[in-house]
């Protein structure tokens, strides 16, 4: 376990989603999946404009319709959720919040879980710096 410090409030989280329980591992990783393929912010409908611009003309039709679907699916997951993914995949890794355990993480639940830890004063800069080395362990474990 891991000890994350929020402006308001401390966490218990795994180091790792292969530490998880399955069901959460596999909600983690669904989030991880949109986030690290389709994304969550400017920058990444940025990201897929460019990739689609630079399909124009391209012989490829595969990878221009993938382009397209990346994009609306992102687009949809903005609309729809209203959350980050990586926000929503860094909710399935937390544990306790002030020492009180954590324990509904249904798609509701770690929806609520992330609407507590930004009034308790997550960012997407902290979730950055916080979850990006998680990340790294993740993918070399």
């Amino acid at each position: 376990m891991r000890t994350l410090t929020l402006p308001l409030a401390i966490l218990n989280c795994h180091d790792s989603p292969r530490t998880l329980p399955e069901s959460r591992r596999t909600e983690h990783d669904y989030y991880a999946l949109i986030e690290s393929n389709v994304g969550s912010s400017q920058d990444d409908i940025d990201r897929h404009f460019d990739v689609q611009l630079g399909l124009v003309g391209s012989d490829d039709l595969d990878a221009q319709v993938t382009a397209i679907n990346n994009t609306r699916f992102l687009f949809a997951n903005l609309l729809g959720k209203q959350y980050s993914a990586r926000s929503l995949a860094f909710c399935c890794i937390v544990e306790t919040i002030d020492d009180v355990p954590w324990s509904d993480y249904s798609p509701e639940g770690v929806e609520q879980l992330s609407r507590i830890l930004s009034e308790k004063g997550l960012t997407d800069e902290l979730l950055l710096e916080q979850w990006g080395p998680l990340k790294k362990k993740s993918s070399t474990n």
